[in-house]
């Protein structure tokens, strides 16, 4: 897939996911941990979780910290090409749901090409897409805050677990804020609300950062950078900063210069990127993954996934 990208659906049967990675660039990340829940009507009817034996051990410090996965542990689990069939049978054709999802979108994909030599090509929904359109009051949108929001708004049937930043327990988490907010779609959208939103979007207002303004006459907002911060560091792939910056804007982001807890990602050139999976991060990237750690869910992402969505928008 060239890249991921999400729809906005009203759906009654449907598997949740979320994926624990050694990073968010599949050329140099694998896939450590895979949770998904099956939900019909409200309900859940399956659960599926797995470790994966990534490709090289031990996985970085900051890796183990943030997800509470460690090495030995991933010592003993089962290898790719035993899980990803597996998963293959649990997921089907049904549409998947989760937050941030275009992330494990990408990584189910390699697998999915690596192992059972056909890309993965499911339906995807996006929990924090939505929580944009039903949720004006919440700032920072990271599955824990979304969450709670939910519980604000009286939740669902499917209760929030009690553990949290693992694949199965996110996944569940994914499910709870979909169901809540699934019907806030509709009364805002209609039954379909692609398309009901799609008539009421229109164009976008331009968005400015140093002087750059908005260049496209509508933003796709099934990318993942909308509505987000992006702060870039080190050397870029193919684009100067000021390119970086358009396309940022392009995308329905707000480029920043600095790495705060208010950021949503820090864009990574590949050269760094690949450099701090050995142990040896810049400040900028130390800085973020301290906060990630920290539980204020920046997301970091090297050029290359950035670049999937940028070269759409040209």
């Amino acid at each position: 897939m060239a890249s991921t990208r999400t729809k906005l659906d009203a759906l009654s049967d449907y598997v949740a996911l979320d994926t624990e990675t050694t990073g968010l660039d599949t050329r140099w990340c694998d896939l450590i941990e895979v949770g998904a829940v099956r939900v019909s009507d409200g309900r859940v009817t399956g659960r599926f979780s797995s470790l994966v034996r990534p490709s090289h051990l031990p996985i970085d410090d900051f890796i183990e910290e943030l997800t509470g996965i460690t090495s030995e542990e991933l010592g003993d689990a089962p290898e790719p090409a035993d899980v990803m069939p597996a998963l293959s049978e649990f997921l089907g054709d049904s549409p998947v749901v989760g937050h941030n999802v275009c992330f494990d979108a990408r990584f189910l994909d390699k697998g999915y090409r690596d192992i059972l030599g056909r890309g993965f090509g499911n339906e995807l929904v996006d929990t924090l897409r939505i929580s944009r359109h039903v949720f004006d009051d919440i700032r920072k949108r990271t599955l824990g805050a979304v969450v709670e929001r939910c519980e604000r708004e009286g939740g669902s049937p499917i209760g929030v677990p009690d553990s949290a930043h693992r694949a199965l327990a996110d996944s569940q988490a994914a499910a709870y804020c979909y169901e809540t907010m699934r019907p806030l779609l509709v009364g805002k959208y209609g039954d379909d609300p692609e398309a009901g939103f799609a008539r009421r979007s229109g164009s976008r207002g331009r968005a400015k950062f140093e002087g750059i303004v908005q260049t496209v006459d509508e933003i796709d907002e099934s990318n993942p950078f909308y509505g987000s911060t992006v702060c870039f560091t080190g050397t870029l792939d193919g684009m100067t900063r000021a390119e970086a910056w358009q396309h940022a804007v392009n995308l329905g982001a707000t480029p920043k210069d600095s790495v705060t807890k208010s950021l949503d990602y820090l864009v990574v050139g590949s050269f760094e990127f690949n450099t701090s999976l050995h142990g040896k991060p810049s400040g900028k990237l130390q800085k973020a993954q301290g906060y990630a750690v920290g539980g204020n869910g920046i997301s970091i992402v090297s050029d290359d996934f950035f670049l999937q969505y940028a070269r759409d928008d040209s």
